[in-house]
């Protein structure tokens, strides 16, 4: 989705499919107010799945700001109310502080690898 406000550097793209069963969002690019709802696009799709987890590639995302923790918040409290969880992969340095700070880091897991997610996903 590009919208005419932000330049052609900070579109967010995302990709939606499923991993052995599990939902995974592959997301790249910058997620602020102007490309947030790209990503809730996403997470609703991925969701309308009905499974109980699901996994966010945040390795090709260089900047999120609120907005995008917003997001996030609002798919860990879906899919926890359906005893699942959200597994975030590759984050960067900056994300992962941010997570930290605003105590999501209690509410979803930060894992370095796909493969973990899905092992995780798993049990």
């Amino acid at each position: 989705m590009v919208d005419a406000l932000q330049p052609d550097n900070a579109k967010l793209e995302t990709v939606v499919s499923e991993v052995s069963g599990v939902p995974v969002i592959k997301a790249e690019g910058e997620i602020d107010a102007c490309s947030a709802n790209e990503l809730k696009l996403a997470i609703d799709m991925a969701m309308e799945t009905g499974a109980r987890d699901l996994i966010i590639d945040l390795g090709n995302v260089s900047y999120m700001d609120s907005n995008g923790f917003t997001a996030l918040f609002a798919a860990t409290k879906q899919i926890k109310s359906r005893g699942g969880a959200v597994n975030l992969v590759a984050c960067n340095d900056s994300i992962k502080r941010l997570i930290k700070l605003t105590c999501l880091d209690s509410a979803m897991q930060t894992l370095e690898t796909m493969d973990a997610a899905l092992q995780l996903s798993a049990e």
